[in-house]
């Protein structure tokens, strides 16, 4: 009778693990993974320099949580990420700072965020499972 309510007590403390506050420390461990993907394929594109030569912004990546089980990933700023992956169409401005037409001619997207997805894709239920796995080791035998 007692081994039963052990076992309770330790089911109990995992259903706690997997909701709330420690959910979205498990959610959180898994989703910074995945910025890794994202910052990974980014470095290898970029030859390590996390921005366009002659551009301002840095390339990040980050997440935001939907609900307590679930992230958004995104590419930040969005703009460059989005020239990263797709490329982008020659075109021209009148730029007030340098009071003069600044062009730009037209980039191959490297699609950089559309591998990191596929990565991330292939490797979020093995994360999912790695966390689980040491939130069951952590409960069930104290280590």
């Amino acid at each position: 009778m007692n081994d039963f309510a052990s076992l309770a007590t330790k089911l109990d403390r995992l259903s706690a693990q997997l909701t709330g506050e420690a959910q979205k420390e498990l959610v959180s461990a898994v989703a910074f993974d995945a910025k890794k993907d994202a910052m990974k394929e980014m470095v290898v594109d970029l030859g390590g320099d996390k921005k366009f030569s002659n551009w301002k912004p840095r390339l990040n990546a980050g997440y935001d949580f939907v609900s307590d089980h679930a992230v958004e990933l995104k590419g930040r700023p969005f703009g460059p990420w989005l020239v990263l992956d797709q490329g982008r169409s020659p075109g021209s401005k009148y730029s007030r700072k340098r009071k003069r037409e600044v062009s730009w001619s037209r980039s191959k997207g490297k699609h950089s965020w559309s591998r990191a997805v596929e990565v991330m894709e292939r490797e979020t239920p093995h994360r999912v499972q790695r966390e689980l796995h040491k939130q069951l080791l952590r409960i069930f035998t104290g280590s």
